[in-house]
């Protein structure tokens, strides 16, 4: 067996073997470590969701999914973030301007040196119908309103998704989609149902599925592993019938 391992098509092959089995190794590693990030941005989400609020500060946001409070008075006017399924129903998210207590009274007020709106998330609705129809929006709470949520920064605008789509829907929570100046630069996701919305879900982190791949990454490299003892001990075993056929035949 080792004379065979010897000769230049085994080492080969045996090379190989090895290569495809630490690739094999790397690639349950790189699974298991996106397992334990998840968990880590699991226990995140729930630990900070849980924390009791603390008072926003609208020119130094905190980390995404803080828990957060903020006084102020909304805009009549609320805008659609299609495309937001929940629990398996398609929805948007209905997204308001909250005008901070600083300047109530006072929206026209000039915001080149601070901050004085956020956006708010105010909740989920179910949709049906043209996928750019805009169904009727609750109207926010009228009044001054303290409003407790997370903290979720900005989302990427794909520019493409924008096109055809009426006035006040948007594919998503950020600029150019949505107006940024003056604004804080993030939105707070509420999280208390609203009248007439549902209160958006938070993220169900599930590791699960790498912790499976990573298992299976593994269970590769031993099937690679095992054929190659097979195919050596397969080779060796007709290469030592061959010779004793020889030494019959003499």
């Amino acid at each position: 067996m080792l004379a065979l391992l010897r000769t230049r098509r085994w080492i080969a092959f045996t090379g190989l073997v090895l290569a495809v089995i630490i690739a094999f190794g790397f690639l349950s590693r790189w699974q298991w470590h996106r397992a334990e990030e998840k968990r880590q941005e699991g226990a995140i989400i729930v630990n900070a969701a849980e924390q009791q609020a603390q008072l926003l500060d609208l020119t130094d946001p905190p980390p995404e999914w803080t828990s957060v409070s903020v006084t102020g008075e909304y805009l009549p006017d609320s805008l659609m973030v299609r495309q937001r399924p929940q629990e398996g129903q398609n929805g948007a998210w209905v997204l308001s301007t909250l005008i901070t207590a600083p300047t109530l009274g006072d929206p026209q007020q000039s915001t080149t040196e601070q901050p004085k709106k956020v956006w708010v998330s105010r909740g989920w609705l179910p949709v049906t119908g043209v996928a750019t129809e805009i169904p009727p929006l609750p109207a926010p709470p009228s009044g001054e309103i303290t409003v407790t949520g997370v903290w979720r920064p900005y989302e990427p605008v794909d520019m493409d998704r924008m096109a055809g789509l009426p006035t006040g829907m948007v594919p998503a929570v950020g600029p150019p989609a949505i107006a940024d100046e003056g604004y804080a630069a993030g939105y707070v996701q509420l999280s208390s149902m609203e009248n007439g919305l549902t209160t958006v879900q938070l993220p169900d982190i599930n590791d699960s599925r790498n912790l499976s791949y990573a298992i299976q990454w593994v269970l590769f490299a031993l099937v690679g592993l095992v054929g190659w003892w097979f195919f050596l001990r397969r080779e060796a075993a007709e290469d030592a019938a061959e010779s004793l056929k020889k030494v019959d035949v003499a």
